[in-house]
């Protein structure tokens, strides 16, 4: 698979699939990128791992990711994570958009 049919998959076919206006990066739109360091993507981003979820006591979530791999997220233009370390107000501050409902 290449990069490009890799990033629609994880994109555009997922709010498609969800009727989701969102998925595509152009002027005017919002702007929610990852920017991935290629050279550290790698099979670990398959393994499963248990992360403590903040504000529910003890749970736990499943999650399956490769943190080294990414460099920064941006939502909404914003920058909510930049090397492992999530944004102080990431969660809380309203500039980083909004709730997308599915689409009808």
């Amino acid at each position: 698979m290449s990069v490009h049919q890799a990033v629609n998959k994880l994109t555009s076919d997922i709010a498609d699939f969800h009727r989701i206006d969102a998925g595509r990066p152009a002027v005017g739109r919002r702007a929610d990128l990852v920017v991935l360091d290629p050279e550290r993507l790698n099979d670990t981003v398959e393994e499963i791992h248990e992360e403590p979820m903040a504000g529910f006591g003890d749970q736990n979530r499943l999650v399956r990711r490769n943190d080294d791999s990414v460099r920064a997220v941006m939502v909404n233009g914003n920058v909510a994570w930049r090397g492992g370390t999530p944004a102080d107000d990431l969660g809380t501050a309203r500039r980083y958009g909004r709730f997308l409902p599915l689409g009808g």
